[in-house]
């Protein structure tokens, strides 16, 4: 088995205006952010997710990320597509290969 590559997706909340404010978000929206949740820690538990996070901004520059590892580009491209936000269209996602440089300890 070859060593695992890793990967990096980038994550950007729908266009919709009212996405953007969390106060605002129907109970639909907290239910996908939820189920995406949960989703990133199953992968994190299995070893696949490295990193997960957001900005902390709630504008449309805001972003996450997901940093991981697959075996090749086509799992990495079906664990971000099934990405439960990605799925519901609550975010739009971006593959990039990616490669950690440095991890603190």
């Amino acid at each position: 088995m070859s060593e695992k590559q890793q990967f990096a997706y980038i994550l950007h909340l729908k266009k919709e205006a009212h996405i953007h404010d969390a106060s605002s978000w129907t109970d639909k929206d907290k239910e996908i952010v939820a189920t995406h949740f949960t989703y990133l820690q199953n992968l994190t538990k299995r070893g696949t997710v490295l990193m997960a996070g957001r900005s902390l901004a709630e504008t449309t520059e805001s972003f996450g990320i997901v940093v991981f590892q697959a075996e090749a580009e086509a799992e990495a491209q079906q664990i971000m597509d099934n990405d439960p936000a990605v799925l519901q269209g609550l975010m739009t996602a971006k593959l990039h290969p990616f490669r950690v440089a440095l991890w603190q300890k």
